[in-house]
């Protein structure tokens, strides 16, 4: 997120509570914008469509849970596609910015949203072609599908952005015109109409975004392939960002077709009381994303830096080692703040659990139950997120690979068995796998940080011995020296 990054701390650095409260809420909608502002306007849209639309089926609710269905199966199926290729492309951006090549960015997000739009609309097209609705509405959804696929790409090329201001204004200004085009196409035509208002407003996000992405980094030049070499190079990323949606994504997929879930229509399965309660629990997250990215992208990265510039300038071990002790106190502080005020949000709304879903028209008992689990499960859910970041940064990518695994592993198992025990268990599947893969998230991080400066120089390349050769001779100086032939230098003598 460099670019993003001073500017937030820019604003830090203005030291006024109003500029402290800004930094946050910028921080907010850039790490959890997407899929916080999407709930916020579904919630909105549930609330308002029986009021507002008259057609009948909304009254008793069935076309209201295919439409909400079809937004699920989007979202999830889009983030475990682009996962293949998202952390590739961040590590590829990296790349470029450290290097100044800043006009590759442009024709690599052209070439990226191009297949991206080919690839999703073949598949997107033939999913959605099982979905029970008219051609309309699949020919919507197809294109709702390839939209957010979009979305989730353009917003990795947008952490290297600076203009932060656009970037959210397109978040609040596509997600109100997603619930009035939904209310106000919906009364005219209906389910796909209702569908089709909703896709609008993703749309002007996607061609906001690519306005900001080609504004400031310029137009696209040429198709360029260039990253698919990072596909054979890190291989680890590429699983890394498939399993990782996998995990978050596994257990409601086994309630969806349990005996505790049930057929919408045509493909769409889904389970009302399992599902809305955890989309409710990540919202709660999202102090604990907005502190990390306002940490990590100041104070964290700063030493980061700083380390390896110490490294890099050949400096005393005592101080590199110094550098990696302060480094340490960022992440600890860091994480101690975290727990500090995400342990206290965690905890109110665990509380006030009945109250929070009443008012969100969720009543049930076990969903009332889910929730805290699932609350619970989001609070350590976010610090395996937040370490996998940090062992990223040290460029950790097998260790990264083995939490992720293990994550999506332990989230199929323990579902599978709460679903076994019965309903007093729901929800606690998820909650474990998110406990396994935080301790062992936080064992490598702490056992890889004090072993860091070891790593550094243990990872450079060996230098090998060169057989001497006149193409060596011929340059002064050669290539480890300069060359004398002893014998014509004691007969010269």
């Amino acid at each position: 997120m460099a670019g993003i990054g001073f500017r937030l701390k820019k604003m830090l650095m203005e030291d006024t509570y109003a500029s402290i409260l800004k930094a946050y809420l910028y921080s907010a909608v850039i790490s959890s914008g997407p899929w916080l502002l999407s709930i916020l306007c579904l919630s909105f849209l549930g609330l308002l469509s029986p009021l507002l639309l008259h057609a009948p089926g909304w009254a008793s609710g069935s076309k209201w849970e295919i439409f909400a269905a079809t937004i699920v199966y989007v979202f999830a199926f889009s983030l475990i596609v682009t996962g293949l290729i998202t952390m590739i492309i961040t590590r590829f951006i990296a790349d470029k910015i450290y290097l100044e090549e800043d006009e590759a960015i442009p024709s690599t997000y052209a070439t990226i949203i191009s297949i991206t739009i080919v690839f999703q609309a073949v598949t997107g097209g033939i999913f959605f072609a099982f979905s029970g609705e008219s051609v309309f509405y699949s020919i919507t959804a197809t294109t709702l599908y390839i939209t957010v696929s979009c979305i989730w790409i353009a917003l990795i090329f947008l952490s290297a952005s600076n203009n932060y201001r656009l970037i959210t204004t397109m978040f609040f200004v596509g997600s109100l015109i997603s619930l009035a085009a939904a209310i106000g196409a919906g009364q005219f035509f209906d389910l796909a109409g209702f569908l089709s208002g909703y896709t609008l407003g993703q749309i002007v996000i996607f061609m906001g975004f690519s306005y900001v992405i080609f504004s400031e980094f310029g137009p696209p030049t040429h198709f360029s392939l260039d990253f698919a070499s990072y596909c054979r190079k890190y291989y680890e990323l590429v699983w890394i960002g498939v399993l990782y949606y996998v995990a978050v994504w596994a257990d409601k997929f086994i309630f969806w077709f349990s005996d505790q879930g049930a057929q919408i229509q045509g493909i769409f399965f889904g389970s009302v009381a399992y599902d809305s309660p955890l989309f409710v629990a990540y919202v709660t997250i999202v102090p604990a994303l907005a502190i990390f990215l306002l940490n990590i992208e100041t104070n964290f990265y700063g030493e980061y830096r700083s380390f390896y510039e110490f490294v890099m300038g050949k400096k005393p071990l005592h101080q590199i080692v110094e550098k990696k002790e302060n480094m340490k106190r960022v992440i600890r502080s860091s994480l101690l703040d975290l727990l500090k005020v995400q342990g206290t949000v965690t905890l109110l709304v665990i509380y006030f659990a009945p109250g929070i879903l009443a008012g969100m028209r969720i009543q049930e008992e076990v969903s009332i139950q889910v929730f805290r689990y699932a609350c619970l499960g989001a609070f350590f859910h976010a610090y395996v997120l937040i370490i996998t970041i940090i062992l990223l940064y040290y460029n950790l990518r097998m260790e990264v690979l083995v939490i992720t695994a293990t994550f999506a592993a332990a989230n199929i198992l323990f579902t599978k068995v709460s679903l076994a025990l019965g309903p007093a268990f729901f929800g606690a599947g998820y909650m474990s796998s998110c406990v396994v893969a935080f301790v062992i998230s936080y064992f490598y991080l702490a056992k890889r940080i004090d072993q860091l400066e070891y790593m550094t120089f243990m990872s450079q390349p060996i230098v090998g011995k060169r057989e001497d050769s006149p193409e060596l001779r011929a340059r002064p100086g050669g290539g480890y020296g300069q060359y004398i032939d002893l014998d014509d230098a004691r007969a010269s003598a």
